[in-house]
């Protein structure tokens, strides 16, 4: 079914082509299929009216087998045909099997004998009143000019009379004298031999004054004052035909016809209707100045090269290969290779492809249907990047090859719905730099735990240090820990989009720490060398908390995985989210640094346990990437009632399908404690008895039996919000569902009516909404992933309910998605140094601030560049002597590449003020300021940050 067969009517193509799923409620998994399947439509539609059909049958009953396959007739259903015999008698035309219909021309008149003439395009058109098929009449011109005609004195051509016999002009079949293109003489009027008594109107000759005969309508010829004198060669054109011939433009039906050809010097392309054959490899081709250096070129008769018009794709077809599994086509498939080598485009396969010697495909991208095939002399081992979703590969011998494809080639985003921003978490596009050590602008201390303070400690070169000091040198950095009890490091500016790595080179019994300095305090992950890791967050002012990851996979068994012989890398996610992985393997998932919180710089250090110890770090460098990797096995633990129960086809199973590694996260272990019948009080009870395990996500599904049974929406509001707070007390990350609100069976009704308290479900709905948001939690609300639920029928009109009351498992499967989704989200952000507008940090000096002013910045990306740009308003305060006040001083990663100085303006006076940004020391200085200036504008100062 096709394009012909659709409605006009949106609303009637719900469920006119079983093959697109256009119903209210489908399942986005279905969108592909159905685009891929609206694609092929449009061009089996664009074929059956482009002239791709030839007629078959026998004597004069034409047959058509169309791309779309028409199933009614209609009318407006318009067909492009080559006749492949001519006529002997009055024609028939079927199509698709819809039966012999009469074929008429375009004013219903039978068509004589040798009217439809062998290799001629016919344009059909479906005749509702008289059920008969009509020709379009540009498909009778007879576009031989009057000069190349054949003249017969006694049957003067196209009703014109001739000079030497006045005889009347014969008429056509349809009873008119033939009017069209095939009768106009291209000579013009004024040029014609004229006769002032007998005008040549009725193209009476001078050599016989008989009266002119009357033209086919019964009327005289018109003579030269009612005529155009633009010869016919020279009127413009309109419509298909003539859009053809004002691009100069041939058609040809195979190759071989364009090859045999003389093509005029000013056509510039010609449109081929076939290669080896009509249909196959149909496509336009351009000229070419000379000989192209490719095989898939050929050379007309007149000695022009041509070429295909569009170069960002070939496919064998149009190097002449005939793609039956059985004829050689090695020839072409070379062709193509060769010119998807030159091009750089992909080779596109729909058929089946025989070749007698084994082609080197590693340069090029082959794509095409999951029915292609490549046969005979096959080489595995030449075969490069392809993305044809299984493509099998038949040696000589026999022997298959099923060339799987991985997800990141052959699938694309929208095919499982979860992709995040249209990006896969993958290990690619990092290019690191190292980082000498002796280039670390410098090499800090701090007592642990209670210190917030930094102080430099300047570094000696070589590997040696003395007891408290440290040693530089470009590979690495030494510390000679004299005493326990302070942490030792050197930092690097850091933005997001970048990951910072470093291997601990000295063995031994001390902690390994990885930190993220912030705008509020600092970040240390740290770890021995054979335990698992501990998260210190120490904020200016605040004591230091500490969280305790569960052991990563292959700790306890696998001294690769130990943090003392690990690479270690800092990944930073955006301006306030990191996380930390150990050879490549994720180890914390993302860490948020809270509201308000800017990521500054990043680094390594040690601290050292009683026993004095000098270790070293070495091999620093930096990368910047567009994509987050290393992802690990996440584990997930589920609360809730029945929806989210165990069985069949429950969300469990659906969420280990969602999350199953093609993202750069899959499913390890998920603990299901949902009860059926339970509300959400019910469920926080199961909480706090069994808590979240090893679980990074704890997923909440809980709300309808609260409905059903009337609960105080208090209680809701209540029980859920002491969950999110549980569950992130055990260091995990809490999703809520907002389930479907029906209930539609009970044991006195069985076929399902709504619940009584069906008009409260706003307020349990509202109560886990506003507890959810208020937090901060992402919510997944299962009525926008399935759509309505009505009670009457629901059991067959709507099927993502098995029961009047449970999801069956499609719908869990959508549900799960769903809920991918929120945790890929979380888990799988984009890495990005863009920073959306924001106050500024307080760190204004001078007593100058912007309390009430609110000073803002934002970091957008340009390119591979970062550009900073500064707006609102400063108070002034206190001004410097020297004129030149300083009054921001900017963290070391948010610092210009070079200085940049603008003019602003200021209020309570006129005028206007000098404000420079320093790209030595980061500080942002006013100077040229007016007397009497209350604040200064930023508003106006960008640059590039180094």
């Amino acid at each position: 079914m096709g394009i012909p067969a659709w409605a006009p009517t949106p609303a009637r193509n719900a469920a006119t082509d079983p093959a697109i799923q256009s119903a209210d409620g489908a399942s986005s998994r279905t969108f592909p299929e159905s685009l891929r399947t609206i694609m092929a439509a449009s061009r089996a539609l664009a074929d059956d009216q482009g002239g791709a059909l030839v007629t078959t049958g026998t004597a004069n009953a034409y047959v058509v087998s169309t791309a779309s396959g028409i199933t009614t007739l209609r009318p407006g259903l318009s067909l492009a045909v080559w006749v492949d015999r001519t006529n002997t008698d009055l024609p028939s035309l079927n199509v698709d099997g819809t039966g012999p219909l009469p074929w008429r021309d375009a004013d219903g008149r039978p068509f004589d004998a040798g009217r439809l003439k062998l290799g001629r395009l016919v344009y059909v058109t479906y005749d509702d009143v008289g059920r008969t098929w009509r020709s379009d009449i540009l498909s009778s011109l007879d576009n031989t000019s009057d000069l190349q005609k054949a003249t017969d004195p006694a049957n003067p051509i196209g009703g014109k009379l001739a000079d030497l016999d006045l005889t009347k002009a014969r008429k056509g079949a349809n009873g008119r004298v033939d009017i069209g293109l095939q009768n106009v003489d291209n000579t013009s009027d004024e040029q014609k031999a004229s006769d002032t008594a007998n005008p040549i109107g009725g193209a009476l000759s001078t050599l016989d004054q008989t009266k002119a005969r009357k033209g086919a309508n019964g009327r005289a010829d018109i003579g030269l004052p009612n005529v155009d004198n633009t010869s016919d060669a020279q009127k413009a054109a309109s419509g298909p035909i003539a859009d053809a011939v004002n691009r100069r433009l041939l058609s040809f039906p195979t190759r071989a016809a364009a090859i045999a050809a003389q093509v005029p010097a000013d056509v510039t392309a010609l449109r081929l209707l076939g290669v080896a054959r009509v249909g196959l490899g149909a496509s336009e081709w351009a000229r070419a100045s000379a000989q192209p250096d490719h095989g898939v070129a050929f050379q007309s008769a007149d000695g022009a090269w041509w070429e295909p018009a569009d170069s960002s794709v070939i496919t064998p077809e149009q190097a002449g290969a005939r793609g039956n599994g059985t004829t050689d086509d090695y020839a072409a498939l070379d062709a193509v290779r060769g010119y998807a080598v030159l091009y750089g485009c992909p080779v596109y396969l729909t058929r089946i492809y025989y070749a007698s010697q084994a082609i080197d495909w590693r340069a090029v991208v082959l794509n095409g249907t999951p029915a292609a095939r490549l046969t005979g002399a096959i080489d595995v081992a030449k075969f490069g990047r392809c993305l044809v979703p299984l493509l099998t590969l038949t040696d000589t011998a026999g022997i298959r090859f099923e060339t799987a494809i991985s997800p990141r080639d052959n699938r694309d985003p929208i095919e499982k719905a979860i992709w995040l921003d249209g990006s896969l978490a993958t290990a690619t596009g990092r290019t690191y730099r190292q980082i000498p050590c002796t280039d670390i602008p410098s090499r800090q201390q701090v007592a642990y735990p209670a210190g917030d303070t930094w102080t430099d400690t300047p570094a000696v070169l070589g590997s040696n240090p003395a007891a408290g000091q440290v040693a530089a040198n470009t590979d690495q950095l030494t510390w000679n820990v004299a005493t326990g009890g302070i942490w030792y490091a050197g930092f690097v500016p850091i933005h997001g989009g970048q990951c910072l790595r470093a291997h601990f080179a000295t063995a031994g019994n001390y902690l390994r720490g990885a930190f993220v300095r912030t705008t509020t305090g600092y970040w240390v992950i740290y770890a021995n060398a054979t335990a698992t890791a501990t998260l210190a967050i120490k904020l200016t002012g605040q004591p230091v908390a500490t969280r305790v990851y569960p052991a990563w996979a292959g700790l306890a068994t696998a001294s690769a995985y130990q943090p003392g012989v690990c690479d270690w890398q800092i990944e930073v996610q955006n301006h306030r989210t990191f996380r930390l992985k150990l050879n490549g393997q994720d180890i914390t998932g993302p860490i948020d640094t809270g509201d308000g919180s800017e990521i500054v710089d990043a680094g390594f250090g040690v601290l050292a346990p009683a026993d004095a110890v000098v270790p070293s770090v070495d091999n620093w460098s930096i990368a910047t990437t567009r994509e987050a990797s290393g992802r690990r096995a996440c584990d997930l633990v589920i609360f809730g009632d029945s929806q989210a129960y165990s069985r069949t086809g429950d969300i469990s199973h659906a969420l280990r399908e969602a999350l199953d590694g093609t993202n750069g996260l899959r499913v390890g272990t998920i603990t299901n404690n949902a009860v059926p019948g339970t509300n959400t009080y019910d469920a926080y009870q199961a909480f706090v008895a069994k808590g979240v395990g090893a679980a990074r996500y704890a997923i909440l599904v809980s709300g309808v039996n609260d409905q059903q049974a009337g609960s105080d929406v208090a209680f809701t509001r209540q029980y859920v919000g002491a969950w999110i707070d549980g569950v992130r007390a055990y260091g995990a990350i809490p999703i809520v569902v907002i389930e479907p609100r029906f209930y539609l069976k009970t044991e006195g009704n069985p076929n399902g009516f709504t619940t009584s308290n069906a008009g409260t479900q706003v307020d349990y709905r509202g109560a886990i909404i506003a507890v959810a948001a208020g937090r901060g939690v992402s919510i997944v609300d299962a009525n926008e992933v399935l759509g309505a639920v009505v009670p009457g029928g629901i059991a067959n009109a709507f099927q993502t309910i098995e029961d009047n009351i449970h999801l069956n498992p499609y719908a869990k499967m959508l549900l799960a998605v769903a809920i991918a989704k929120a945790i890929l989200a979380e888990e799988c952000g984009l890495m990005t140094a863009s920073i959306a507008e924001k106050q500024l940090p307080a760190l204004f000096l001078n007593g100058w601030n912007g309390i009430t002013q609110y000073p803002t910045y934002s970091v957008q990306e340009v390119g591979t560049a970062r550009r900073m740009f500064l707006g609102g308003l400063v108070d002034v305060a206190t001004l410097d002597p020297s004129g030149r006040t300083l009054i921001y001083r900017l963290p070391v990663n948010l610092r210009p590449k070079s200085t940049r100085r603008v003019i602003v303006p200021v209020g309570g006076v006129a005028g206007f003020a000098l404000l420079e940004v320093s790209a030595g020391d980061g500080g942002i200085y006013v100077s040229q300021l007016p007397v009497g200036a209350s604040y200064v504008a930023l508003d106006g100062m960008s640059f590039e940050l180094a």
